[in-house]
């Protein structure tokens, strides 16, 4: 299936938004809401992931083998009764500055 030079457009923009999303919260100026607030899960969340740069890269839906996983079980772990994904620590900001970088990689097509 060919992908639209408009359709390619749309996921680079999500990408984008992505990007900076991560950029915000390492910075401790915005929270985690899963796929309430990312860009590219509000573009392919419902088609599986289908043409979404992580999933390119890692060959698995809902950014499994990513950086996002260790955020999300560093959190659950560490920070258990918090309903809000946020930097509370330095491993946090760590995770979330990897995510970052990782998702800076897809823009460029560097390998991880």
């Amino acid at each position: 299936m060919r992908t639209s030079k408009k359709t390619s457009k749309k996921i680079q923009d999500a990408l984008e938004g992505s990007i900076r999303k991560w950029l915000m919260i390492s910075r401790g100026k915005l929270v985690d809401k899963g796929i309430n607030n990312c860009p590219l899960c509000e573009l392919l969340f419902n088609t599986s992931c289908d043409r979404c740069p992580v999933r390119k890269r890692t060959k698995f839906i809902y950014c499994a083998k990513t950086p996002y996983t260790d955020w999300c079980d560093h959190q659950e772990a560490f920070h258990p009764s918090r309903e809000i994904r946020k930097v509370r620590c330095k491993k946090c900001k760590t995770l979330a500055i990897r995510e970052h970088r990782f998702l800076c990689s897809l823009r460029t097509g560097e390998k991880k």
